[in-house]
């Protein structure tokens, strides 16, 4: 079996199961009401697409991103009406991901800090650039969820504007501190 698609199911909590699936390549997990912790997809090493979703009365819960790392050839990863209560960096782990090729995340699902975070871990993956004043009927919404919004006809629109763009790229420099940080401590592995 190479794809599995997975929804609105409630009967299970242990994903490791789908380990067994030597073959699979795409999986697609939508609305698993006793499923929040993810670890048992690790070792699915054939796995390259993956998409976890909630619906729009109910997000997904994510304990974490900690079984990205045990994906190595993931190439898709799309996140629907998902929640994490993980602190910044929750998406830490994508910095394992050798060969993902894009990612797909709602612009207010996730707080604006992992949005730079992702635009600085994986700058040439196609879906990790975002509009951060998006222009939505009469306001520009910043990116990031409640991270707010300015009216069109505010005459301090574009002020507002240029300073979430500035906010924006502290978060990004913050972020490429943390990834050279992270890289420079040696893979205990390798000692």
């Amino acid at each position: 079996m190479e794809e599995v698609v997975l929804e609105y199911v409630s009967g299970f909590s242990d994903l490791s199961p789908l380990q067994k699936l030597t073959k699979l390549r795409s999986l697609h997990l939508e609305n698993l009401r006793r499923v929040s912790n993810f670890d048992g997809l690790k070792g699915i090493n054939g796995l390259k697409y993956l998409y976890i979703d909630g619906t729009l009365d109910w997000n997904q819960p994510i304990e974490n991103f900690a079984f990205l790392t045990g994906l190595p050839n993931i190439e898709v990863f799309s996140l629907g009406f998902v929640t994490s209560k993980m602190e910044f960096p929750a998406f830490l782990p994508v910095l394992n991901l050798k060969k993902i090729k894009k990612i797909k995340i709602g612009r207010a699902t996730f707080k604006t800090q992992e949005y730079a975070f992702l635009q600085v871990a994986l700058p040439q993956v196609e879906g990790t650039s975002w509009d951060l004043c998006w222009s939505y009927g009469d306001k520009f919404e910043f990116l990031g969820k409640q991270a707010g919004f300015v009216k069109k006809n505010n005459p301090n629109a574009k002020e507002r504007c240029e300073a979430f763009v500035e906010l924006y790229n502290k978060m990004k420099g913050e972020s490429e501190e943390l990834i050279k940080n992270y890289r420079s401590i040696p893979d205990p592995n390798n000692i």
